[in-house]
């Protein structure tokens, strides 16, 4: 994916050192998305857990996008948040089945943080999981929706991103993502942050 690094270049070289608006079309945010997502494939390959399915590994290459159940946002962050961090949440999601078993999935967000901006991927390996989830709270301003696509949007978002781990750690995504999926017959079992 080489190519990858050369197409999203001159995408992130502004957004790294913010200095003015930028307009992302949506070329350049299904660029983003899928720089984004690979680059979280890889991170987690640095941590002990693994969240993300092999499978979704596979539609990533073979379809050189992110896969149908990922959303990626991007942000600023603050200059005060001197250090570059990284962070991994994990869920194990629940499933009723017709014998009222639940057959179980993950769910995970990533969070790249990479000089001023930053980077998130949502993802799950359910089989129909086809809902928008959104940030709630007080991370709804400071990060934008790219994946999926729906219009160009202007990057930065209204407010800053005061530390990638305190985005990276949302209570918010375990909460709203319990109320998301409760609305549809699906239980979180657990989040589990990193």
């Amino acid at each position: 994916m080489s190519d990858l690094e050369v197409a999203v270049e001159p995408i992130l070289r502004p957004m790294l050192v913010p200095q003015g608006n930028v307009v992302l079309r949506e070329s350049d945010q299904a660029v983003l998305a899928r720089w984004i997502t690979k680059t979280a494939m890889v991170f987690q390959h640095t941590t002990p857990r693994r969240p993300i399915p092999p499978n979704q590994f596979r539609y990533l290459f073979d379809h050189r996008r992110p896969p149908p159940s990922c959303q990626v946002w991007v942000g600023i962050r603050s200059a005060e948040d001197g250090v570059v961090l990284s962070g991994l949440q994990t869920a194990r999601i629940k499933v009723p089945t017709s014998e009222g078993h639940g057959v179980s999935h993950r769910g995970y967000l990533v969070t790249l943080g990479i000089a001023g901006f930053v980077g998130q991927l949502f993802g799950n390996d359910l089989p129909r999981f086809n809902f928008a989830w959104g940030h709630q709270g007080e991370f709804a301003d400071a990060v934008e929706r790219i994946w999926p696509v729906i219009e160009p949007i202007e990057w930065p978002p209204k407010k800053l991103v005061r530390s990638v781990n305190d985005i990276a750690n949302d209570s918010a995504f375990g909460e709203h993502l319990t109320r998301s999926l409760a609305a549809r017959g699906i239980t979180l079992v657990t989040v589990e942050p990193e």
